[in-house]
């Protein structure tokens, strides 16, 4: 991924704690949005654990509902079984 966020994943050289100082925050996006960016979006590969709950943010605050009601809506409504309900913040 190339948010500019730092790496999380320890054996590429990324810092564990960072993905858990964001679990153990009570509000994932403000905690990612505090961060500040090691690199240019778009110019270095890092694996990131906030990058999917900030994407997941944008699309409920874009849509005006849930990422799962929007995919549900919109990805999963021709098929026979749907995902269920998720038991997380996003």
């Amino acid at each position: 991924m190339t948010s500019g966020l730092a790496g999380d994943d320890e054996p590429p050289g990324g810092d564990p704690r960072i993905e858990e100082a964001m679990v153990k925050s009570p509000d994932w996006v403000r905690h990612i949005l505090g961060r500040r960016l090691e690199a240019d979006p778009g110019t270095r590969l890092a694996y990131s654990s906030a990058t999917s709950p900030l994407l997941s943010a944008i699309v409920a605050t874009a849509t005006g509902q849930s990422t799962l009601g929007y995919a549900r809506a919109r990805l999963f409504e021709n098929w026979e079984s749907v995902p269920p309900e998720p038991s997380n913040r996003c």
